[in-house]
């Protein structure tokens, strides 16, 4: 059973899953780009961090194989 913490990280990630924040920029990484103005608690800000790091992993796995092979 989820936490209430957990819940609340889902409905933020959903919330900018459907505001269409996190996108990509010419580097291939997504990056938050927030939608609306206002304040952003700290507890938010580290849970899209770390939802960008997981949805990244991929990604960077691929550059840094790239960087080192070349």
């Amino acid at each position: 059973m989820a936490s209430l913490k957990e819940d609340a990280e889902r409905r933020l990630i959903t919330m900018c899953d459907e505001r269409k924040e996190l996108a990509p920029l010419e580097d291939g990484y997504l990056y938050y780009f927030p939608s609306v103005g206002g304040a952003i608690a700290p507890w938010e800000l580290r849970a899209i961090a770390d939802e960008l790091d997981r949805r990244n992993a991929d990604w960077d796995r691929k550059v840094q194989e790239a960087l080192s092979s070349g």
